[in-house]
């Protein structure tokens, strides 16, 4: 990648479009990016990434930060590269997102969104972010990060990697070579050990936790052992073969007070069986007595109910006499329905009648208005018949006024262009006297010059006298007294050179005046024409009245055309209105009018049958209320409810005397029977005292319950020490396994943290790390050899200094001025600038390589020259030659002015008194 032109758009520290021609710079070779401090060098670079990638190359940057603070509101921050890539050129333009003042509604800031355009040679343009993203990967082959490390030799962060221990060094290798998902893995592994170590400690707590749950009764034989399972003196095998034991003498005694139990329980019931004898013969006694004396009371009572219902029989002949009355009314029921629907029909009909009448009036009212409209329509139709011919006559007369309008028009054109050619003539007039002016001056100069030189010849034939030669005058060759030429007097040719000017100056004269005779004539021969059409159009033959007339005359054409379009316009209103009313409204008025006419026929015919119907429903209503006794049927029901009452109710009173004599002879007989079963039930033998019963059942019960408590106390003594077991061998088991895991993972983290006892301490991301810093180191060193003359050469140290602190990355240096190995630490400053950068280049080889090959035509080195020597610096100079070999064009970006004595093509940075700054290009 070649970058060819930068244009930067209050961008950084410049506020107003500054551009960059890389051409002007080579295609090979060295280059210098000077100027002051702090004016914009690096930017440069900044823009060029920004361009590419849409982020500057640093990472405490966002392209939001890099608008100019200097810049114009109103100016478009923006960054344009044009660059090329295997031979072929490509154009990329990005503007950030940023703020800038609103141009409608007043004061305030809005904010602008950032865009992108790349342009293909193919002429292919792609606006969007993710679209040109991809885009610029593919075409230069390598992302932000790479382009950054390869193309930008930052000397400060090289110096880092020179001289940092193992720790920072390997930072700074795992942002430049991805090597983060090595740390992670050692993180992770050792994340995990520490896990699986809590886990298993926590699971040993858990296991002794689980015994101290353990339960025993203070008299049982197994105490003693139980307190050292609590004490965490027995181990876990022990522990589970206690809980055994334990467990199987609580489930014996548990049997046994089970079957203790079950006696017990089978004593009480035998017991309460007695108890509920003796209380029943007791029972039976009071209730035999009882039954006597109730059976007494009823025979009693059934002679007066036997009495009231022979009172009650003699009312039968009043209830059948109801029952008649309400068998007549109910006949009548459908003669009340009769009246109520022929009253509602009756109603209905009288409401059809009233909208059958009002119907008609409707109909014949439309009928009326239809005929009324009809003749108003023809009316009408016969005052529009003239519409057409008048429309014809109007249009006709706009025409003509449209016409005559356009004429005029033209001519007003016509006497504008007289006045742009009266214009025209007079500058031409102005610049003929000027050229007059100018020809008389220099014809004036030149025969005034002309005179001087004549006069002065004796004086010019007297410098060419010698003395002895003859004058070509007067023959002596004696010239004792020769004319003296003045000062002023003007040669040869200064007065040829004069007359070619007064030549020149005359012929430009006569050029003007034959301009200004053409445009003359052209301007005589409108005027006339433009006369010519005046008195056509305007009856006029003067040329200041051309004007007024004009204008008065397109005046009144204008209100003409005015009148005469809205004539139009109302004639094409009453054309349209005659067409409708012949088309439209004249059919559609007759039709209504017989559709009206339909509408009365038919409703006179049914307004007769109508009335008919309703006159036979009111006499039919006549006849039935004659008929009934009630008023209306609700009213025949309500007296049918009535009697109905009260037949129900003395039918219920009868019904109800019989029901008590059937009644009271039923319960005596179930008392007589009843009394007949409970001597019976008292004919055997004595049961014995209930409160002796009583006594021996509570004692039986309590022991029972003693029993009971015992059995649940061993029952959840057994529950908890089951649990106890479970829990224990269920913590054992995960134990066991956590132990396995951490074996192999404890091996695999120490081997990755590099913490193996006896092993230097190197980790896996150092590991990997080597690999790449030992590529970088053999590149490093074939231009370190070069920059000091062979002396030099680093190597990696592969001895820890110590088992204790992590090694691997340590560099040192040979001297082979001495043959001495010694810490990089030791290099004085030019020689720790020729490692950093020697380690820098050769990290950009390395990237190149792992990028595929990716080559960069165009890279920068920034800062670091200052601390050489003469010597060391020209060294360091034939390094970056060697690196610009081929096509590749090196900018070094510095300020020391060794390098600008060396380097011929600069560019050169320098800031303004006003703020920002600008960018010229030497060569």
């Amino acid at each position: 990648m070649r970058p060819v032109k930068l244009v930067m758009t209050a961008f950084g520290p410049y506020p107003a479009e500054t551009t960059v021609d890389f051409d002007q710079l080579g295609k090979r070779g060295l280059y210098l990016i000077t100027g002051d401090t702090g004016a914009g060098k690096t930017t440069i670079f900044d823009a060029i990434t920004y361009a590419l990638y849409g982020k500057p190359s640093g990472n405490n940057r966002t392209a939001e930060m890099m608008r100019s603070k200097y810049a114009d509101p109103d100016t478009r921050t923006e960054v344009d590269l044009t660059f090329e890539y295997a031979g072929k050129r490509y154009r990329i333009r990005r503007s950030p997102a940023y703020e800038r003042p609103k141009k409608k509604g007043g004061a305030g800031m809005v904010k602008k969104g950032a865009e992108q355009e790349l342009y293909y040679p193919d002429g292919r343009v792609l606006t969007k972010t993710k679209e040109v993203e991809t885009a610029v990967n593919e075409i230069i082959g390598i992302d932000r990060e790479q382009f950054s490390q390869i193309a930008m030799i930052a000397q400060g962060d090289f110096m880092k990697l020179l001289t940092a221990p193992t720790e920072d060094r390997k930072a700074i290798l795992r942002r430049l070579f991805q090597t983060k998902p090595y740390q992670d893995l050692q993180d992770a592994l050792r994340a995990r050990s520490n896990e699986l170590i809590r886990k298993n400690e926590d699971a040993g707590k858990s296991i002794r936790q689980y015994t101290k749950d353990i339960l025993c009764e203070d008299t049982d034989v197994h105490l003693v052992e139980v307190d050292k399972a609590r004490k965490n003196e027995l181990t876990v095998t022990e522990v589970s073969e206690l809980l055994e034991e334990l467990l199987r003498d609580d489930t014996a005694n548990y049997d046994a007070l089970d079957r203790k139990s079950a006696d017990l329980t089978k004593q009480i019931a035998e017991c309460t069986e007695a108890l509920t004898r003796a209380q029943n013969q007791k029972n039976t006694e009071a209730k035999l007595k009882a039954t006597t004396e109730l059976l007494a009371k009823q025979n009693a009572a059934l002679v007066s109910l036997e009495q009231a219902r022979k009172e009650q029989e003699k009312r039968k002949p009043e209830a059948a006499g109801y029952r008649d009355e309400i068998a007549r009314a109910k006949a009548e029921l459908p003669d009340y329905r009769e009246l109520e629907e022929t009253t509602k029909r009756a109603g209905e009909l009288q409401k059809q009648e009233t909208r059958s009448a009002a119907g008609l009036e409707k109909a014949e009212k439309q009928i009326a208005d239809g005929k009324k409209e009809i003749e108003n329509l023809k009316k009408e139709q016969e005052t529009l018949s003239s519409a057409d011919a008048d429309l014809v006559t109007k249009n006709t007369e706009l025409n003509k006024a449209r016409e005559a309008y356009q004429k005029l028009d033209a001519l007003r054109a016509a006497v504008k262009n007289i006045s742009d050619m009266e214009r025209d003539l007079a500058a031409r007039q102005k610049e003929y006297r000027a050229a007059k002016d100018r020809a008389e001056k220099q014809k004036t100069n030149y025969e005034q010059r002309q005179s001087a030189y004549l006069d002065e010849q004796a004086g010019i034939l007297a410098e060419t006298l010698q003395e002895g030669a003859p004058c070509p005058v007067c023959g002596s060759v004696h010239h004792p007294s020769p004319a003296r030429k003045s000062k002023n007097a003007p040669t040869k040719e200064e007065l040829e050179l004069l007359k070619a000017q007064s030549e020149q100056a005359d012929a430009a004269m006569r050029t003007a005046s034959e301009e200004c005779g053409k445009r003359k004539t052209r301007l005589d021969e409108n005027r006339a024409a433009v006369l010519r059409q005046a008195e056509e159009l305007l009856k006029t033959g003067e040329y200041e009245e051309i004007t007024p007339a004009l204008s008065a005359r397109q005046n009144e054409l204008s209100e003409r055309g005015k009148q005469l379009a809205k004539e139009v316009k109302d004639i094409e209103a009453k054309t349209a209105r005659r067409s409708k009313i012949k088309d439209e409204l004249l059919p559609g008025a007759e039709r209504a009018k017989e559709a009206a006419e339909e509408t009365k026929n038919r409703l006179e015919k049914d307004l007769a049958g109508i009335r008919e119907n309703r006159k036979n429903a009111e006499a039919r209503i006549t006849e039935l209320r004659k008929k009934l006794t009630c008023a209306s049927k609700a009213e025949a029901e309500k007296n049918i409810q009535a009697l109905t009452k009260k037949a129900e109710k003395l039918e219920a009173e009868i019904e109800d005397s019989e029901k008590a004599v059937r009644s009271a002879k039923t319960e005596i007989a179930k008392l007589e029977a009843g009394r007949e079963t409970l001597k019976g039930q008292l004919s055997g033998k004595p049961e014995p005292d209930p409160e002796v019963l009583r006594a021996e059942q509570k004692r039986l019960t309590e022991e029972n319950e003693a029993a009971g408590k015992e059995r649940e106390t061993i029952a959840a003594r057994r529950t908890v020490n089951e649990g106890v077991l479970e829990n224990i061998r269920k913590k054992a088991g995960e134990q066991a396994a956590l132990e396995a895991e951490l074996k192999w993972v404890r091996a695999l983290s120490d081997t990755a943290n590099g913490n193996v006892p006896g092993k230097a301490k190197i980790m896996l991301e150092t590991y990997v790390q080597t690999a790449y810093f030992d590529r970088i180191i053999a590149r490093a060193n074939v231009r370190l050899m070069t920059m000091t003359d062979g002396q030099y050469e680093l190597i990696r140290r592969t001895e820890a200094a110590d088992r204790v602190h992590q090694s691997g990355l340590d560099l040192d240096v040979i001297d082979h001025a001495n043959g001495s190995t010694r810490p990089v630490n030791s290099l004085s400053g030019g020689e720790s600038f020729k490692a950093s950068l020697s380690l820098a280049l050769g990290l950009s080889d390395e990237i190149q390589s792992s990028a595929g090959g990716i080559r960069l035509d165009t890279m920068f080195v920034d800062e670091g020259f200052g601390s050489l020597d003469e010597e060391s610096l020209e060294n360091a100079m034939k390094a970056l030659q060697d690196l610009a070999e081929g096509n590749r064009l090196v900018g070094i970006i510095s300020h020391v002015g060794a390098l600008r004595q060396r380097i011929d093509s600069k560019i050169v940075v320098r800031k303004d008194r006003t703020g920002g700054s600008q960018i010229t290009i030497e060569t």
